[in-house]
């Protein structure tokens, strides 16, 4: 199966809401493919948290997508997730430079966002072939889910933008530039 990850504690500013609905549309677009999606990281307990958890499950129950996404826990397999991922979604409302997407550009996997939501659009900018194929408008969940369909029905295309992605998050994130 392809995988669609996300990451990040489970809170209104990481739009794990958003996250789910990406994942709601992308299957409505591309039934045929094999996707399966995940969401690593602290906080999600439906059964006590009534602020966000609570709205998940039932967001997640409500769009049929209970046997394709999973809710994980923060834990040492987010190394080999990121590893295995095809793509990486940082559906953040507001995340000025969000390290989970700074590993799986690392790691070399492909990341979508939204533009004026996130850092990682700003970098972005700099790179005419990530930023088409990872932007999409602000908070535009239909947008970003044909985004990632292109790719993921493209195994040629989302290889290229991943070497593409791992030399410039080499450049961008090279720790001694990085740190001055």
């Amino acid at each position: 199966a392809l995988l669609v990850l996300g990451a990040g504690a489970v809170q209104p500013r990481k739009g794990v809401d958003l996250f789910v609905a990406v994942a709601n549309q992308l299957r409505h677009q591309a039934p045929e493919l094999p996707v399966r999606f995940a969401w690593i990281g602290s906080g999600y307990d439906p059964d006590h948290d009534f602020s966000v958890s609570v709205w998940l499950r039932d967001q997640i129950e409500r769009r049929d997508l209970s046997n394709h996404l999973v809710m994980l826990p923060e834990s040492p397999a987010y190394t080999a997730l990121i590893e295995r991922s095809n793509l990486f979604v940082v559906s953040s409302r507001l995340d000025p430079l969000p390290n989970v997407a700074i590993d799986a550009m690392l790691a070399g996997t492909p990341v979508l966002c939204f533009a004026e939501a996130c850092g990682i659009a700003n970098l972005l900018e700099q790179q005419p072939l990530l930023h088409s194929a990872g932007v999409a408008p602000y908070f535009n969940c239909t947008a970003m889910a044909g985004k990632a369909v292109a790719l993921l029905r493209s195994p040629q295309r989302l290889k290229q933008l991943g070497a593409i992605t791992r030399e410039q998050a080499g450049r961008w994130f090279h720790m001694p530039a990085y740190i001055q």
